[in-house]
Parts: C-alpha cells; sequence; structure tokens
C-alpha cells in the first residue's frame, strides 16, 4: 500500500525543513500545501522537492481545511496520514499506524499522551471535555478526538463529507466516522513543543468543535453501517 503524507502550512518558515526531512524516510509520497503563507514557508518547502517531496501553494489564506482537502486531491496513496507543520507530532510512529491499518482499523488516532504537558493547560482542558462529548455523541471510546496526527484509508475519507471550516475538521471527521461504524484505533504518542507560533484561536476554535459535535449528536442519532 501506498503511503501519502499530507502536511497543511501556514507561516512555519522555522519548522518545515525538519518536518519534512523528518517524516521523508516513513512514506512514499510527502505534499505540502503551502496556504499562502507571507514568510519563507513555500520557499524552504520548494527547496526540498523532488520525486517524493511535492509541494502546492495557494494563492490566499484558505484555512488548515482547504490546505488538507488540496492535499488529499493531489495525493495519490492508498493510505493517507496528515500531520501538522510545526514538529510537535513525532515521524516515528507512522510503522505503527500503518500496521494497525493493516491489522483491519480504517482510522488510527495519535493520542497526545507522552509529554502531553506541552500542550497549553486551557487546551488540555479543552481536548477532554471535547473528547468526552465525542465519545457520548459516537458510543466510541475516544481518548483524543481533536488530534491532528492520524492514518486512514483513503476509501473511508472519500465516504465521510466532512464539512468544517478550522480545527473543528479533526473532531468532526472523529465522530462521523464512529457514528458510520468505522473502525477506529489510537496509539499513545509523545507530543512535543511546538516551533513557531500557534495558529489557534481556543475560545474561537473550541465554539466551532461544540458546534460541529452537536450537530452530529443532531442530526445523526444513529450509527450507519459502512
Amino acid at each position: 500500500m501506498k503511503v501519502s503524507l499530507i502536511v497543511p502550512a501556514y507561516n512555519e518558515e522555522l519548522a518545515i525543513r525538519p518536518v519534512i526531512e523528518e517524516y521523508y524516510p516513513y512514506v512514499d509520497e510527502l505534499i505540502v500545501v503551502d496556504d499562502g503563507s507571507s514568510d519563507k514557508t513555500y520557499e524552504i518547502a520548494s527547496q526540498l522537492s523532488d520525486d517524493k517531496v511535492k509541494v502546492y501553494q495557494h494563492e490566499r489564506n484558505q484555512g488548515k481545511v482547504g490546505a488538507l482537502l488540496t492535499g488529499v486531491q493531489r495525493s495519490s496513496g492508498d493510505i493517507l496520514v496528515f500531520t501538522d507543520a510545526d514538529c510537535t507530532y513525532p515521524a516515528r510512529y507512522i510503522p505503527f499506524f500503518i500496521e494497525e491499518l493493516q491489522k483491519g482499523a480504517d482510522l488510527v488516532l495519535g493520542s497526545r499522551m507522552i509529554e502531553s504537558h506541552n500542550i497549553p493547560l486551557f487546551n488540555r482542558l479543552g481536548n477532554a471535555i471535547f473528547s468526552t462529548l465525542a465519545t457520548y455523541i459516537s458510543g466510541k471510546n475516544i481518548l483524543d478526538g481533536q488530534t491532528g496526527m492520524r492514518a486512514f484509508k483513503r476509501s473511508m475519507f472519500d465516504s465521510l463529507h466532512v464539512q468544517a471550516k478550522g480545527l473543528e475538521f479533526e473532531t468532526k471527521m472523529t465522530v462521523r466516522a464512529a457514528k458510520l461504524g468505522y473502525i477506529i484505533e489510537e496509539i499513545p504518542i509523545e507530543y512535543r513543543e511546538r516551533v513557531g507560533t500557534s495558529k489557534l484561536h481556543p475560545i474561537r476554535d473550541g465554539y466551532r468543535m461544540l458546534r460541529a459535535l452537536l450537530s452530529i449528536a443532531w442530526h445523526e442519532t444513529s450509527p450507519l453501517a459502512k
């Protein structure tokens, strides 16, 4: 199975090179989508492009979801992996993600259980609340439904039709997959201190996550078979 990594990047000139270099040995295709950065993110990523590393650029900022969807559309792998461009997620877990998918999982989440103190306290509290809500709504025990590091089968992603604008995308994707009966596994991973400035807006993004979860709870009241 061909593995494609998708890295959405917005003003990550300090981190994009080490992210590409770290993940390079673990995947068959590495796609960076520069989301209209105003710094040198695109230039640095382009310097590393080759037959494996492919770099695309949005002329204007479309948000993380737009960058992820561009990456999915441009990818050719049977397995897709999402990660962030800020050096927080270690690449060494990729083989374990692939192993779980080969064993039958449809979606594998990297649950940020190791060095989780690198997540700001307010964000940790939000993650705990939203994961609890996700567990209740989906009927599946979910420890970290918001994680940005995840691997999944392309066929599953194509059937989800997740509608989201921001960081609620990950939460909604996780819960929809659970509600639709897909097999979800979680792997404890290390979460490192980010390089550069965070793009997270806790209040705004937290509100969007809550709305996304409530929307799924109201409009998808029973699990559906695949």
